[in-house]
């Protein structure tokens, strides 16, 4: 952890004090610093925070989403009608879809369609 005076504005109270803090994680080099209060404390607890953050996007993998399954305890607790869809199931029509009015148009010619008697 360093501590070291910041600069820009707020004049001389921001000169006076070392209230900025830089740390660093050693084994990835990854640096996080924080100078936005007057008060180290509330500096320091922000830079770790800024850290750990860095830290988990650095760590964390990718995800192929063409070949993801949830694992068996998330689908436990999900309700039956969750947004996590199988590949069996298809594409999803809905307004976000660019598909959406032709379907809303094809399925309600049908069910008139079907509703008329003959």
């Amino acid at each position: 952890m360093d501590a070291y005076k910041s600069s820009g504005p707020g004049g001389q109270h921001r000169n006076k004090r070392e209230s900025a803090v830089r740390l660093k994680h050693v084994p990835t080099g990854v640096i996080a610093h924080a100078a936005e209060d007057r008060s180290q404390h509330k500096n320091r607890a922000s830079a770790l925070s800024r850290l750990r953050t860095l830290l988990a996007l650095n760590v964390r993998s990718s995800v192929k989403l063409d070949a993801y399954s949830p694992p068996p305890q998330l689908l436990q607790i999900l309700p039956p009608k969750s947004t996590i869809r199988s590949s069996e199931v298809g594409p999803q029509s809905g307004p976000n879809n660019p598909k959406f009015a032709l379907v809303l148009l094809y399925s309600l010619l049908l069910c008139f369609l079907f509703s008329v008697k003959i």
